[in-house]
């Protein structure tokens, strides 16, 4: 009885430690899809403010990019946040 008793807990054990394992490693998908993002946006928001130089004012640009200017200028502003913070820092 206490040989299966511990084989049932050995058991219990087992599928926990995979289960906790199956967790950090979604967890560590997500950061990694998350840090990639914030990679990807910088990028973006870089990409934009050059456009705009390139052309010569935001229409210009974001007609070249065929996009609305509200979106343009939301990327301008993600490029300004993104050149603060490597400023303070």
């Amino acid at each position: 009885m206490t040989s299966q008793r511990n084989e049932t807990a050995l058991a219990r054990r087992q599928r926990l430690r995979e289960r906790q394992r199956q967790q950090l490693a979604a967890i560590e998908a997500y950061d990694k899809a998350f840090a990639a993002l914030a990679a990807a946006e910088e990028a973006l928001a870089i990409a934009a403010r050059d456009t705009v130089m390139a052309w010569g004012g935001v229409g210009a640009a974001a007609t070249a990019l065929e996009i609305g200017e509200g979106q343009l200028r939301r990327q301008l502003r993600a490029a300004d946040r993104d050149e603060d913070q490597e400023v303070a820092t």
